[in-house]
């Protein structure tokens, strides 16, 4: 079976923790939930984790995944 890891990114904490309930109940584990992506500390560890953007406007998404677009491009 395909196992993932999840970060959750909303800006509403109890969105953020609605969505972690329905993950975690789905038998994937959610190992960060997050209001913005300023708060990620490195980049996501492999391709076997996901993030999960949920933010209220387009702009706030893309701006989201451009930085973590730079944070993968980082040197390790």
């Amino acid at each position: 079976p395909l196992e993932f890891t999840v970060s959750i990114i909303n800006p509403n904490p109890i969105a953020r923790e609605g969505l972690r309930r329905i993950i975690d109940d789905g038998g994937i584990k959610v190992v960060a939930a997050l209001s913005s992506v300023d708060e990620i500390d490195a980049a996501p560890p492999d391709e076997s984790h996901l993030v999960l953007i949920d933010l209220p406007t387009a702009a706030e998404q893309v701006s989201s995944i451009e930085a973590l677009s730079l944070m993968d491009d980082s040197p390790k």
